[in-house]
């Protein structure tokens, strides 16, 4: 779902953003089955798959008030605090999500008509009452009463309620600027059949998005009957919602307040609250991330409830502007702002939800000659004073578009098609590195005539020539794409500490491809980052050693403070539990944490097929064939559990029975790479080499972005008797793919084989030029005279 993914985000794992939030997801480059993507993201969990879906488990509330507190009717803040509720009772948060009446519903019900892929829906009344004519789950027409608004600007969608206690949002919006009916996927043929279509799981609001339009949410699957009985205090995004439960806080303001009460009775008081407090709180939606159990418990890290997305390629541009829309907080966490002590409610009221200043004049006041804004917490040490509103910085007319700060250093797009979202990375544009980079830059975003070397160039006439160490988009590319010294980028990368840790994090995600023993030291040193993301993305990083190199580095972080980290830890000692020792028990609980949460979210397939993951590397394979196929019941066309289900039906003596399941799915997604190469994986078990050769050859044409899918194909084919071929594929795959390991050390291997020495050397020299630390090249291939 567009805004929507920023609750649960494609995953890839989740996401979720301001309340005006629509709840479509935008159309992905990727094929929409992997609209799971954008849900939850997959981990390891999942086998090798294409996924990232770290979902934990919840430690027991903490502290008194935690434990006692409840929700409070939101009229007894407004007793107090009157102008703070005022200021928000008009905010898009306080109509994130209403009962549709005239005051709350913005679209055209006045017998309206909208053509989409040849589908005319009509908006009309009964009544009091909102309804819809459109195509339903069978792509029949048929009547829906509206149940919600969700959102009030720039768009407004609405919530269908269907049996089981389904809320889904439909596909075709109202824009409230041009005052007319629109498709959130213009481009896109949605049919019934699609996961774009407003009745699919993708658009189901209870557990995608509607977290972040109301206060207090509890979706309340129940996997018994398939039913959700989701209940939420209030709808919108109430006072609550943000500062807590106030029952406390009640209690002690109407009491004898000559007892001092921690936090005035609140978990987290968020009046003068460091940094971290702030920022994790607005990050509860206003990020890509995936939920790790049914709501969230105020005073927890957001790394106890939520799994944050990292800068990754989908969601991402390598220099770290959004690219699919990030819901601010994974842009904010990047820049120098972030690593100033900036918080969200510097810049925007969090009643109003509006900008504490207009224009310019909302930088100016840090970024001036004079006097920057001062408050605990907040570093200015290092700020230029001087007069940045001006055309002497700007280059453009006083007043003009291209003189406003956010032109420059805060470009945006439209996401849902009408809603135009600021990068808050808050960047330095730096054209010069468009093309290198293949990245959009702010000058040709408004000067869409002209290039990036043009814009390079002026800039060099203002500013005069510069020099600049490498930056992080540099040093990113060079680690995606194998460029020369990119293991030595890596550790300077996450061994930086002026560089955020969203930062670190997403390069330690990289780590795996350049395995040395300087690697294995820089991952140590951030198994004891103070950011959980780091010590996540380092325990991912571990991944490449052996259990029982592994084993001792993770076993402290089974007692790690925050959830996500400790389940990361464990999920990686699984193939070590039996070498666990005293350690065994402190395991077994962190794993039932993690079967826990799986349980809380078992309305997604990709919850069962996590737990099938596990249940397979336990040896627990009829659990592991039970959570296949409640995966399947849930979404036939998850092709990761087909996949699955193929190689435990070739297990089972029944190879034929996996070749048909997987034939019958291709048939469904002719495009679908994984289903090729797990077909051919499946015809090598049956004995038909033929058949097996021709199908991983299709995997890695369909999917030709995927290096392992070449590299498994040029393998087969030297298996089978053609290592010529083979050399020539893994050729295909390194030009493609410089940064595959695999491809490079398996074509110094079959070159060696093949008697070309000087073939062998010349990738292996390329290869230590890239990590001059690899293991498997202690030495360097031996000539052809020995």
């Amino acid at each position: 779902m567009g805004k929507a993914s920023r609750r649960k985000q494609p995953l890839p794992q989740a996401a979720a953003e301001s309340v005006s939030t629509p709840v479509s997801t935008p159309a992905s480059p990727v094929r929409r089955w992997l609209i799971a993507g954008a849900l939850l993201l997959l981990g390891a969990l999942v086998v090798f798959w294409l996924y990232q879906f770290h979902l934990l488990g919840r430690n027991a509330p903490v502290g008194l008030s935690a434990v006692h507190a409840t929700f409070v009717d939101e009229q007894r803040c407004a007793s107090c605090h009157s102008a703070e509720f005022a200021s928000w009772k008009n905010a898009h948060h306080a109509k994130a999500m209403a009962l549709p009446t005239a005051d709350t519903v913005a679209g055209n019900f006045e017998n309206a008509r909208f053509d989409y892929n040849g589908i005319t829906s009509r908006f009309y009344r009964k009544g009091s009452e909102y309804w819809v004519d459109t195509d339903g789950a069978g792509g029949k027409v048929g009547s829906y009463k509206v149940a919600f608004t969700f959102g009030v600007a720039p768009l407004q969608q609405y919530l269908i309620a269907m049996p089981g206690g389904r809320l889904q949002a439909l596909g075709i919006a109202w824009d409230v600027q041009r005052k007319t009916w629109f498709h959130l996927h213009p481009k896109e043929q949605v049919t019934a059949a699609d996961e774009l279509h407003w009745t699919k799981p993708a658009q189901n609001a209870n557990f995608m998005c509607a977290e972040c339009h109301v206060t207090n949410m509890k979706r309340n699957y129940n996997p018994a009957d398939d039913t959700f009985k989701s209940t939420w205090h209030a709808l919108g995004v109430g006072c609550q919602a943000c500062h807590g439960p106030a029952s406390s806080h009640v209690t002690w303001e109407t009491g004898d307040k000559s007892q001092p009460l921690a936090g005035f009775g609140f978990e987290t008081p968020l009046k003068n609250a460091p940094q971290q407090t702030v920022l994790e709180t607005c990050a509860r939606c206003h990020s890509r991330r995936a939920p790790l159990g049914d709501g969230f418990v105020h005073g927890q890290r957001l790394a106890d409830d939520y799994s944050l997305s990292l800068l990754t390629d989908a969601l991402y541009e390598v220099d770290g502007h959004f690219k699919e829309e990030d819901f601010e907080y994974g842009s904010f966490a990047q820049s120098k702002m972030f690593m100033k002590g900036v918080t969200c409610v510097d810049c925007h009221n969090p009643h109003t939800g509006k900008t504490r200043l207009q224009g310019n004049a909302l930088c100016v006041q840090c970024h001036n000659a004079t006097a920057p804004l001062q408050r605990t917490g907040l570093d200015t040490s290092t700020l230029q004073r001087k007069d940045y509103d001006t055309p002497a910085h700007t280059h453009h007319p006083q007043g003009s578009a291209g003189s406003s700060c956010v032109a420059c250093h805060m470009p945006g797009k439209f996401y849902m098609e009408v809603d135009f979202r600021h990068d808050h990375a808050l960047s330095i544009p730096r054209p010069d590195l468009a093309r290198e980079l293949g990245t959009p830059d702010a000058c040709t975003t408004c000067h869409k005539d002209k290039t990036p070397e043009w814009a390079a160039a002026k800039l060099q006439t203002w500013f005069g020539k510069q020099t600049r160490p490498a930056s992080y988009g540099q040093m990113m590319h060079s680690l995606r794409n194998g460029g020369i010294g990119a293991a030595d980028v890596l550790n300077v990368l996450v061994l930086d500490p002026s560089i955020p840790p969203i930062r670190r994090a997403t390069a330690l995600e990289e780590a795996g491809r350049y395995p040395s023993e300087a690697m294995v030291k820089t991952v140590i040193v951030a198994l004891k980052d103070a950011d959980p993301t780091v010590r996540i993305a380092a325990i991912h990083a571990l991944g490449v050693l052996p259990p029982d190199t592994r084993r001792p580095l993770l076993v402290p972080l089974l007692a790690d403070t925050v959830r996500g980290v400790r389940i990361e830890a464990a999920r990686a000692l699984v193939d070590a539990r039996d070498q666990l020792g005293t350690d065994r028990p402190r395991w077994d609980q962190v794993i039932a944490e993690y079967r826990q949460v799986q349980a809380s979210l078992a309305e997604r397939p990709e919850s069962h097929l996590n737990l099938a993951g596990l249940d397979r590397e336990l040896g627990q394979h009829d659990a592991a064939r039970a959570e296949i196929n409640k995966t399947l019941a849930l979404n036939p066309d998850f092709l990761p559990a087909i996949t699955m289900k193929a190689e435990y039906l070739s297990a089972a003596d029944d190879t034929a029975g996996g070749i048909d399941l997987l034939r019958a799915a291709i048939a469904r997604h002719p495009d679908a790479g994984l289903l090729y190469h797990a077909l051919g994986l499946a015809q090598i078990r049956a004995g038909d080499r033929p058949g097996a050769l021709q199908s991983l050859k299709m995997a890695w044409q369909k999917m030709p972005a995927d290096a392992s899918f070449g590299y498994v194909y040029a393998v087969a084919q030297h298996d089978t008797g053609d290592p010529a071929g083979a050399i020539k594929t893994l050729d295909a795959v390194i030009k493609a793919h410089p940064e595959s390991r695999d491809a490079a050390m398996t074509a110094v291997r079959y070159r060696i084989e093949a008697n070309d020495a000087a073939g062998a050397q010349a990738i292996a020299a390329r290869w230590l030029k890239i990590n001059p630390g690899e293991p498997s090249l202690g030495r360097a291939p031996a000539s052809n005279g020995g």
